[in-house]
């Protein structure tokens, strides 16, 4: 993995999201805004480099130490209408697809629970795929997660 320090701009902030979040972005950049009190660039990307395993190539969580399920008891499946897609974004809606089947982070189903997709665009002009899940809520028994501590 190759780092670059870079120095930051007016525009941290829209990096920030279109590359992920601050501190790691796409390619190996990691961009700066200002400095960093107590480090210089060289011992930031020695860091990068010695915990470079911990940033992903995508930046598209995964795990597979856990697997989720939805309880909704004895619910009938919701199967609600898909939503059209705008012209102008079906062609950017089909590679982001390709992109999450290709990284194993999507597979097609043919389950009878079906929530419709919202392709939502960034202010970059990148499209994020959202899922309208409202119905698929309504039938999920809630699970009580304490935070200790409170």
């Amino acid at each position: 993995m190759d780092v670059v320090i870079e120095g930051g701009d007016d525009n941290d902030e829209e990096n920030a999201d279109r590359e992920g979040g601050k501190g790691g972005g796409k390619n190996g950049r990691v961009n700066l805004s200002g400095e960093c009190e107590g480090f210089n660039a060289a011992q930031l990307e020695a860091l990068v480099q010695d915990f470079g395993n911990v940033f992903g190539e995508n930046n598209m969580g995964s795990t597979d130490v856990v697997t989720l399920s939805i309880n909704t008891q004895d619910a009938e499946p919701v199967s609600q209408p898909l939503y059209s897609v705008p012209l102008n974004l079906r062609e950017p809606v089909r590679a982001e697809i390709q992109d999450l089947e290709d990284a194993g982070i999507i597979v097609r189903s043919d389950s009878p629970w079906v929530s419709p997709l919202v392709p939502v665009c960034n202010k970059n002009g990148k499209v994020r795929l959202c899922v309208d899940y409202h119905q698929l809520n309504q039938v999920t028994v809630p699970e009580p997660y304490y935070m200790q501590g409170l």
